[in-house]
């Protein structure tokens, strides 16, 4: 179990190591940290290493424990596949599953800084990204809304219109 964890510590470890190595990351990891200052938004998906360093067995066992709830929990599945034993199977899982009311979501995010900021390197590519205030989640206009940015700026950006015609 022990040896596991190191193992998969290890790995993220030299996947954050590596990120900024890659345009994109580098720019939404700017980003993100400049736009969404003091608010979970700013922090990279795969953490930071001081983060991931000081990440032990005990707190990754009680964030599962705190966080794992069938209330708050998904499962897609595709393919093909026995439907109904499948049916039988997910919901003896979900049952075993705690049960209560999901933790609050991050509280609403509210920009404090404006302004036009820049990160030097020497990569051959130039980002421009922009970021603007949202309507919060529900709201009727988020999805023709979203489909305007996926055509715009394309569906797991770098893509659509505006990308082909820069």
């Amino acid at each position: 179990e022990q040896a596991d964890f190191d193992r998969e510590k290890n790995l993220q470890l030299q996947a954050v190591r590596v990120r900024d190595d890659s345009w994109s990351a580098e720019a939404d990891t700017f980003f993100r940290g400049t736009y969404f200052q003091g608010h979970p938004y700013a922090m990279p998906g795969g953490g930071t290493e001081p983060t991931v360093t000081k990440l032990t067995l005990d707190m990754a066992k009680a964030f599962h424990a705190r966080t794992l709830n069938a209330k708050s929990s998904v499962l897609s599945i595709v393919g093909n596949f026995p439907q109904a034993s499948a049916k039988e199977l997910i919901e003896k899982i979900f049952a075993a599953m705690p049960s209560r009311d999901p933790e609050p979501a991050p509280k609403a995010f509210a920009p404090s800084v404006t302004g036009l900021f820049s990160k030097a390197n020497k990569k051959d590519q130039a980002v421009l990204s922009y970021g603007f205030p949202a309507f919060p989640i529900g709201h009727p206009d988020n999805a023709p809304l979203m489909v305007l940015d996926t055509i715009i700026s394309g569906y797991s950006y770098p893509g659509g219109y505006l990308h082909d015609a820069l």
